[in-house]
């Protein structure tokens, strides 16, 4: 009786090793899919009232980006840009999600509860707030503030802090030893190291929860240092930059 058990059992398994086999090839065929940037959309804020500059980040900036990144060997990455918003179930199949901005914007409670499903399944916030002039935030409100609030607001418990230059994002594929570069800051014109350029806030900014780091806040103005390729006097700093924060991304 038993022998009829056992050979039973060596016949189902036998069964299960020939459909695992036939199908290997295929399997070991499928590649890692490439790093895919994702850009949030959101009610109002820029999306309404700079949409012009949100689609040029779409259709450029972040291409020229993600271009870099295949040139330099950084990452395989797509260079073309998702664009969805929190509500999209689509935003659970990647990675890390990006939201820039300049002024308040709104949303709802069901994307706050996606983004809190999301980061609390590993993955990563990537906020980069691209400023404005004083007359333009009184009028539509600050993104920075704005961004703040809604993170803590999902995550009461957690808090931003102010990186030190030390930081793994600041580390690793390139080195930043004074921290996150200011390449725009407040004045357009002035060289990422002048020491006259004022901050937006107060430089790169982590949101800690559980002690691992969700999200990271850049007042640099990233993003719009890749649309110059560059060719500003930035050079590629803003390309190092986002690298880091990618490969951060990926590997946390």
């Amino acid at each position: 009786m038993e022998t009829v058990k056992l050979s039973k059992v060596k016949g189902f398994f036998v069964v299960l090793a020939i459909l695992f086999f036939s199908n290997a090839p295929n399997l070991a065929a499928e590649e890692s899919p490439p790093f895919t940037f994702v850009m949030i959309e959101y009610t109002g804020g820029s999306w309404q009232d700079v949409r012009a500059e949100q689609e040029a980040h779409v259709k450029d900036f972040i291409p020229k980006f993600m271009k870099w990144l295949n040139l330099k060997k950084i990452v395989s990455a797509r260079e073309k840009t998702e664009v969805l918003r929190l509500t999209d179930p689509r935003i659970f199949d990647y990675p890390m999600l990006y939201i820039n901005g300049h002024f308040t914007f709104q949303i709802s409670d069901l994307e706050k509860q996606n983004l809190k499903i999301h980061l609390e399944r590993g993955g990563f916030l990537y906020i980069e707030d691209c400023g404005g002039d004083t007359a333009s935030l009184q009028k539509f409100g600050s993104f920075a503030k704005c961004i703040h609030d809604v993170v803590q607001s999902i995550f009461p418990e957690g808090k931003f802090q102010v990186l030190p230059p030390t930081h793994d994002i600041y580390r690793f594929p390139f080195e930043f030893p004074k921290g996150l570069p200011n390449m725009y800051g407040d004045n357009n014109d002035a060289s990422p190291e002048s020491p006259t350029k004022r901050r937006k806030g107060q430089g790169g900014e982590g949101f800690f929860y559980r002690g691992r780091m969700i999200a990271f806040y850049s007042d640099a103005d990233t993003c719009c240092g890749w649309d110059y390729n560059g060719t500003a006097q930035w050079g590629d700093i803003p390309f190092k930059v986002g690298a880091n924060i990618v490969t951060y991304a990926m590997t946390h």
